[in-house]
């Protein structure tokens, strides 16, 4: 073996390139350690954690997901191996089939640091501090991702100050990193998307079909897909879908279709809220309590000129909003010129009959909206193809049908066979969820649906912007 003279010794030739090759690699003593660099960035809480001039959007997950691996770098096996680090770009890049943009995750700046690896540029310990950036940044990518997942990529409250959905407590940070150690990543994501039929069906469809879909079309299913992100993971086996642009009601159990039927909705100046909700109970024959709204607009107006209105359209005055009030008012005892809605202390409702607009079948499910599904007289607005006539309300074309269904109660099929105002009380509740899905796939087909609100173009200005810090 050929041996180096150096000072009278002879020194092997493997200890000179293991000195090499340590004056390459090593941290120069001057140089802070990759730990020390991470530390400066996150133990600030009181600061927004950067990297160069970009905010992270998991501001309130990051400092806990590296409390997790004793605040030491998480991805450094990811970013230091090539293949393992074209596996995460992978996952990112895959998520545009859930109607999210992978460039919302870090991506552009994840591709620079691969360019960057793969030239050794990286190898200089001049550049620890972007071997730090990178593992901020994937840890933000996938804490976001996580959470877009599983809450949806704009807050329902945003489109509705209304809106309220309860979501099970998830605790991201932990569930990454359990993902982080299996190397089960991409497959712990889908775990946190809506179990629901409708959208596995509609991300196959952006998934097989995207290419030859127009970008109206991209953006109604993309709408649709955030749209059943905002629904709470329910595993019931049966729940009802209320879709508003579509016009339809669906009773579903598991992946089957029990019921399709037709649905009138709220007009445009009233239009039908976007809400989640449990029927709990069924009114038979049902009076109808008169809005503060439709008191104002349409019963003052008439009474103040005709005496006999009441009488000839079967409305009473309950001196109480109870519901079991019995003490009638004789509407000429009131000086109806003196009366507004605001004064008005009574209640007005409508006795059961072919004249009351609930029709024979009411289902309950107390919200603050005070919408709820209901049977019709006037049947023919079924024949429209845009039924758009409620002030709110969901009318609904076969309400028997779906009461003995729900309350597996064949007598329902015949509701006049029952008292006025008979209340039955389901064995359980059954999750409704009322919602605007513009795109719907039906046998492997993809229906779309007019923004008849236009709520759909108020949606994707949002899912546009960056996302929010969380």
């Amino acid at each position: 073996m050929r041996m180096v003279k150096y000072i009278g010794k002879s020194i092997p030739p493997f200890l000179i390139s293991l000195s090499v090759w340590l004056l390459q690699t090593c941290v120069p003593l001057d140089q802070p350690s990759l730990e020390f660099i991470l530390q400066s960035k996150i133990k600030d809480t009181t600061q927004l954690i950067h990297v160069h001039h970009d905010t992270l959007y998991a501001q309130s997950q990051l400092r806990q997901l590296y409390t997790f691996s004793g605040n030491q770098l998480i991805w450094r096996s990811y970013s230091s191996d090539p293949a393992r680090l074209k596996k995460l770009i992978e996952i990112i890049e895959k998520v545009k089939n859930d109607g999210l943009n992978p460039y919302d995750y870090h991506l552009q700046r994840i591709y620079e640091y691969q360019r960057q690896f793969n030239s050794n540029h990286l190898r200089n310990p001049k550049h620890q501090s972007e071997i730090v950036n990178i593992d901020l940044l994937l840890s933000d990518a996938f804490l976001t991702l996580a959470f877009h997942h599983y809450t949806g990529r704009v807050h329902g409250v945003e489109m509705n100050s209304d809106w309220e959905c309860y979501f099970d407590q998830k605790n991201l940070p932990s569930f990454l990193w359990k993902a982080i150690a299996t190397d089960s990543i991409g497959e712990a994501l889908l775990t946190l998307d809506p179990p629901y039929h409708q959208y596995t069906e509609l991300r196959r469809m952006l998934e097989v079909s995207g290419q030859s879909l127009t970008t109206k079309q991209i953006n109604k299913i993309t709408s649709s897909m955030e749209r059943w992100r905002w629904l709470p993971k329910l595993r019931d086996s049966l729940f009802l879908t209320v879709n508003i642009p579509a016009f339809r009601l669906k009773l579903h159990s598991h992946d089957s279709t029990l019921i399709d039927m037709k649905t009138i909705v709220g007009i445009l100046e009233k239009p039908t809220p976007i809400f989640n909700c449990k029927i709990s109970h069924i009114i038979v024959r049902p009076r109808w309590n008169v809005p503060t709204s439709i008191l104002e607009e349409e019963i003052l107006p008439r009474v103040s000129v005709d005496t006999l209105f009441f009488a000839r359209n079967h409305f009473k005055i309950l001196r109480t909003w109870q519901d079991n009030d019995t003490s009638f008012i004789n509407p000429s005892s009131i000086i109806w010129d003196s009366v507004t809605a605001e004064n008005f202390p009574y209640r007005i409702i409508q006795t059961s009959g072919f004249w009351n607009p609930l029709g024979d079948i009411k289902f309950m499910f107390p919200n603050q909206y005070e919408v709820y599904l209901h049977d019709t007289p006037n049947r023919s607005l079924f024949d429209q193809e845009v039924r758009m006539f409620s002030h709110g309300c969901i009318r609904i074309e076969r309400a028997a049908e779906l009461a003995a269904l729900l309350s597996q109660n064949d007598s329902l099929r015949y509701p006049q066979l029952f008292r006025e105002n008979e209340r039955r009380d389901l064995n359980s509740f059954i999750p409704i969820f009322i919602n605007y899905w513009t795109a719907w796939i039906e046998n492997g087909k993809a229906l779309f649906y007019s923004d008849i609100y236009g709520t759909d173009s108020l949606l994707q200005i949002e899912i546009r912007k960056s996302p929010q810090i969380f």
